[in-house]
């Protein structure tokens, strides 16, 4: 029901993920310690969501879904609620509400269902 403009909507959204990107800050100085790496370690340099508890073989939608429990993006997701709900005028709960359903809904598609149809073969006809 409300429609906050794009300027207020762009600088709750760039606010809200700081915490995303100091996480990704917060990388460089592991990956120079460890150094060298390899691509599929990369994300366990900064052990800040559950999957980081699981084993390397754990399956990836498994892997996804206990990522989207990262200490930097539920910061995240809690900046964006209350950011939206000053910058929309909506109460805060439910700013609350529609933030946490699209990033659950976020976390379905791009965490969980993706990396399952790519371990079950679902690419695109003729692809190698």
């Amino acid at each position: 029901g409300t429609r906050p403009g794009f300027g207020e909507t762009f600088a709750v959204a760039a606010h809200g993920l700081l915490p995303v990107w100091l996480g990704s800050l917060l990388a460089i100085p592991a990956a120079i310690t460890h150094a060298p790496i390899r691509p599929e370690d990369a994300g366990r340099l900064v052990p800040s969501s559950v999957a980081a508890l699981l084993p390397p073989s754990a399956p990836a939608p498994l892997a996804g879904a206990l990522g989207g429990l990262d200490l930097f993006a539920l910061w995240a997701v809690a900046l964006l609620a209350t950011g939206m709900a000053r910058a929309s005028g909506a109460s805060r709960r439910r700013a609350a509400i529609v933030t946490i359903v699209l990033y659950a809904a976020w976390i379905a598609v791009a965490k969980v269902a993706l990396p399952a149809l790519s371990a079950a073969g679902g690419g695109p006809r003729g692809a190698p």
